[in-house]
């Protein structure tokens, strides 16, 4: 890095985020400068998927629509895998044969989403499954009154979908990028590892070649982050744990 770069190191995580999926850090200082300012990504570091899947912590709890208790389906931490499929596959097979076709949790490929359609039932999840398979942790789904079908559509992808490529992460104060979605704030692509599965799945990128991008202005104390998957579809969601760019 050149003598007169300015480095800042900034969390991300839950407490920063927003209700659109995008990241906001305040500068104490202010950065300010004469000229032509430019900015690159050092630097990244997120961890993809929850740690400690244990058997005890991952259940699908089901029911018919409005009956008490629930029944449970547990999932393990060898069911987790990076087919979303075969994970909806599992989980659906472990329901007794009378509720499979009372719920259907299936994923549609075309909005990389997990839907549940229920007819006379009700499900939840618990937390660590609920974030795998893209739904907020709490989230309970109800059928309709009158056990009428009802579909309910995942808030984020999967995360047992992060095995693509790259991703791209936009910021407020750079210059717009073509793309091949249009023009955006692009601040860098970022190439993913493989992930195995088994391991610790917090990933650390340190970029040996920066690539110094236009900033809109010589003043700015708000920065706005967003991560975008490697389609340009979907604001990428991580875990509540730091992420730090």
């Amino acid at each position: 890095m050149q003598t007169s770069d300015v480095v800042l190191k900034l969390p991300l995580n839950a407490s920063n985020r927003e209700p659109d999926g995008s990241y906001v850090a305040q500068l104490q200082n202010p950065i300010k400068g004469s000229g032509q300012l430019f900015v690159a990504l050092h630097e990244l570091s997120l961890e993809f998927l929850p740690k400690n899947f244990t058997d005890e912590k991952n259940f699908l709890y089901y029911r018919t629509t409005g009956a008490e208790p629930w029944n449970t389906v547990a999932v393990g931490t060898t069911d987790f895998v990076d087919n979303i499929q075969l994970v909806l596959y599992i989980i659906q097979m472990r329901m007794p044969h009378g509720f499979r076709t009372k719920i259907k949790i299936e994923f549609n490929l075309k909005v990389n989403k997990v839907f549940v359609t229920l007819e006379q039932a009700d499900v939840k999840f618990s937390s660590n499954l609920a974030s795998v398979l893209g739904f907020k942790p709490g989230d309970v789904l109800l059928c309709n009154p009158g056990g009428v079908k009802t579909i309910h559509r995942a808030s984020f992808i999967p995360n047992a979908m992060y095995r693509f490529e790259y991703l791209f992460l936009t910021c407020n104060f750079v210059s717009n990028s073509e793309t091949p979605v249009g023009e955006m704030p692009l601040l860098r692509t970022i190439p993913v590892p493989m992930l195995d599965l088994s391991l610790n799945k917090r990933i650390t990128i340190e970029f040996n070649e920066l690539v110094y991008m236009p900033v809109v202005s010589n003043y700015f104390n708000t920065l706005r982050f967003k991560f975008f998957d490697s389609q340009f579809k979907e604001v990428v969601d991580f875990m509540d744990n730091d992420e730090s760019a």
